[in-house]
Parts: C-alpha cells; sequence; structure tokens
C-alpha cells in the first residue's frame, strides 16, 4: 500500500539503532542491568515510538 503523505523515517530510524547500541552497552538487551536503567533508557524509547502510529493514523 502506498500513501502520498508518508515520509521514511530515517532520523527516527537512526536514533532508534543508536539507542539500541547503546542499550546493548549498557547491558539492557541481555537483561543484565538494574531496574532503574529501565525506566531511564528503555521505557521513553519504548513510549515516544509506540505512539508514532498512533498518530499517523490518526492524521488527515
Amino acid at each position: 500500500v502506498k500513501v502520498k503523505e508518508y515520509k521514511y523515517p530515517a532520523k527516527e530510524i537512526l536514533e532508534l539503532w543508536e539507542d539500541l547500541l547503546l542499550c546493548q552497552f549498557h547491558d539492557v538487551l541481555p537483561g543484565s542491568c538494574i531496574g532503574m536503567v529501565y525506566y531511564e533508557e528503555v521505557y521513553p524509547i519504548a513510549r515516544k515510538f509506540s505512539r508514532r502510529p498512533v498518530r499517523l493514523s490518526t492524521k488527515r
């Protein structure tokens, strides 16, 4: 499906990639970090990008 208004989110994908690499370095991905790290690093990223599909789907 092609959407005329869709713009490839290159900047957002790059930011996600950098966050993923940072999390890997800080033991977030293997799950061996302390709980506070999830609240400071992982959850904000998840919230930010989980809202994007909703914004796109309600955009007119």
